[in-house]
């Protein structure tokens, strides 16, 4: 950092470059189970427009080693991606408030040209073939049921060293 005086100043950030999106995501075939890696202290996007179920989300993330920060919709995370605020990951509700889906966000990230090229979490307590139906879901979107128990959160996300 360098400045003047009662002029100016200029702030240099130099940043780890980000992993691509083949290395973080891995499907085991013979379980379907997913894996997503990530690196220590990554920032995860979480979308979520029930107050209690974010905190408890953003508490067992932050307990794995992640930094989060939250969203009540997904208008609110496209305008974040505009503005060039890049994270590792991003985890969204299917259903939420505003026009937008959880599953029209994932998937208008994907058609549109933005830096995020990380993975997609959606989770619901919705049945999978319902939201597959109601909201367009495909198989390759990474997803988990609600309700689920931290270890299976833990399984899903893990620290790549």
């Amino acid at each position: 950092m360098t400045s003047e005086k009662g002029k100016w100043t200029r702030v240099c950030l130099f940043l780890p470059q980000q992993i691509s999106p083949i290395d973080l995501v891995e499907r085991d075939n013979d379980t379907q189970q997913q894996t997503i890696f990530l690196p220590e202290h990554s920032l995860v996007w979480l979308v979520e427009d029930d107050e209690e179920v974010c905190r408890v989300m953003r508490e067992q993330l932050e307990k794995m080693g992640f930094m989060v920060q939250s969203f009540e919709c997904a208008e609110a995370v496209m305008r974040g991606l505009s503005k060039a605020m890049v994270p590792d990951a991003i985890v969204s509700d299917v259903n939420l408030s505003g026009a937008m889906s959880g599953v029209e966000l994932a998937h208008n990230i994907r058609l549109q040209s933005h830096s995020f090229t990380g993975p997609i979490l959606l989770m619901s307590g919705l049945p999978k073939d319902e939201l597959k139906q109601k909201y367009q879901l495909k198989d390759e979107d990474l997803f988990i049921p609600k309700p689920f128990t931290i270890k299976e959160l833990s399984r899903l996300f893990q620290i790549k060293y």
